[in-house]
């Protein structure tokens, strides 16, 4: 929480409905009640970084990670993109974009029915 903004807003991309992490979260207490969503959903058996891009004060993060819904043991595997927008040296905005089809798929299993239209 040291490399946060007071006042960060941490978003990440999905319903909230459906992923308990994703929405708009402010403030360390917020971003923490996120990260607690994921990791108490999620078991990350794989994160690796593969490069970041910065342009003054933005980071773009990439990530590849792999894991499995703790509830329903169905697997899941992505790409994340990761949007730091930092000032004074602490981020102050993150987006966070990644396959929430995959993480849907892996916390629902069967349940989740997908549909579509041409």
């Amino acid at each position: 929480m040291n490399s946060l903004a007071d006042d960060v807003e941490w978003w990440v991309a999905g319903p909230p409905d459906l992923l308990p992490w994703a929405g708009t979260f402010r403030g360390h207490e917020e971003v923490l009640r996120c990260l607690r969503a994921s990791l108490e959903n999620l078991k990350y058996e794989k994160w690796d970084f593969i490069d970041w891009i910065t342009k003054g004060d933005d980071v773009i993060e990439f990530v590849h990670a792999r894991g499995y819904a703790k509830a329903t043991g169905v697997r899941y595997e992505t790409h994340i993109v990761r949007v730091w927008s930092l000032r004074e040296g602490k981020a102050a905005r993150v987006r966070t974009f990644y396959d929430t089809l995959a993480y849907a798929k892996a916390l629902y299993g069967q349940s989740l029915a997908v549909t579509g239209k041409k």
